[in-house]
């Protein structure tokens, strides 16, 4: 029981790292799209 916990824990734990950086993405995508260029990144 205690496995199959930590299991999951680790896939919301990857899951939400997939939605940061989806989040992340489409920011940068909307900022490029609005002409800002920050300092830091492609």
């Amino acid at each position: 029981y205690q496995r199959d916990l930590l299991t999951r824990l680790d896939e919301a734990d990857e899951a939400l790292r997939a939605a940061e950086e989806k989040q992340a993405t489409m920011q940068a995508i909307a900022d490029r799209a609005s002409g800002y260029t920050p300092m830091l990144g492609p």
